[in-house]
């Protein structure tokens, strides 16, 4: 138990270090809802704020309405906010979507993504934000949730 306990404590450690700020975020290779695959290279020269969330999390689906409010607020501005569903089948995800006119870019793990993302950073409950620079560099992993970050937003942005 003790050995498990330490290479837990080992890998969190690890996983940690990759996430200070300035360095370079996780990378991936996810399809939004035309099946187009994205990696977060393709959003290079934009500010990203990172939305890691699932179709059954209340939170998550509660806060539409002020992610909605960013993307209106920085339409002007190299501004990105990607969506990244980590669990769903992708029939509801896409009807969320739809429904509840939810902005932004969205994408889907299939595979393995959700776990190697959950791993590489640190997911633990949702939603979970993470804030990108237009270098693709990590500003602030498990960052403010979006009313709370626009400020920070404003300075960055204009």
């Amino acid at each position: 138990i003790e050995d498990y306990r330490d290479s837990q404590y080992t890998k969190l450690e690890n996983h940690q270090a990759t996430l200070n700020p300035g360095n370079k975020a996780a990378d991936f290779y996810l399809s939004d809802q035309n099946g187009k695959f994205h990696r977060l290279s393709d959003f290079l020269g934009k500010v990203i704020y990172v939305n890691f969330w699932t179709t059954s999390c209340s939170p998550c689906l509660a806060s539409i309405p002020e992610k909605n409010l960013l993307v209106e607020e920085f339409s002007d501005h190299p501004f990105e906010l990607l969506n990244i569903c980590l669990f769903s089948k992708p029939e509801l995800w896409s009807s969320i979507i739809e429904d509840r006119d939810f902005a932004g870019t969205h994408l889907i793990c299939k595979g393995n993504w959700s776990s190697r993302l959950r791993d590489q950073y640190l997911i633990q409950s949702f939603p979970q934000y993470a804030l990108i620079d237009s270098e693709g560099k990590i500003i602030t992993n498990k960052c403010e949730k979006p009313e709370d970050i626009v400020d920070q937003l404003r300075t960055m942005l204009y």
